[in-house]
């Protein structure tokens, strides 16, 4: 909610979902992308997302969660995360 709170709470309307019954706990924000005050528009770019990122990091490191210092920025795909999850071999997994 705090982060909902820095990121878009003085213009944006926002529906934090919060994943409990997963081995990784997690939020999803559903923002209403036309602000409530001044009629402007929300992009969802590189800039925002850097800064997401930023407040998110600050936020765990003030109540001691965990923070990925220095991400890749590669994901691995959905596909090859069930499989890992359900103890199948993935390229991943294999020894090279």
């Amino acid at each position: 909610m705090k982060l909902a709170e820095k990121m878009w709470g003085g213009r944006f309307r926002v529906i934090v979902a919060k994943h409990l019954i997963t081995e990784c706990l997690h939020n999803h924000f559903v923002v209403n992308s036309v602000s409530y005050v001044d009629g402007r528009h929300y992009h969802d770019n590189k800039k925002n997302t850097r800064l997401l990122r930023q407040r998110s990091d600050k936020l765990c490191r003030e109540y001691s969660l965990s923070v990925i210092e220095h991400p890749n920025g590669r994901k691995k795909p959905y596909v090859l995360c069930q499989s890992e999850k359900n103890g199948l071999l993935t390229r991943d997994s294999v020894a090279r």
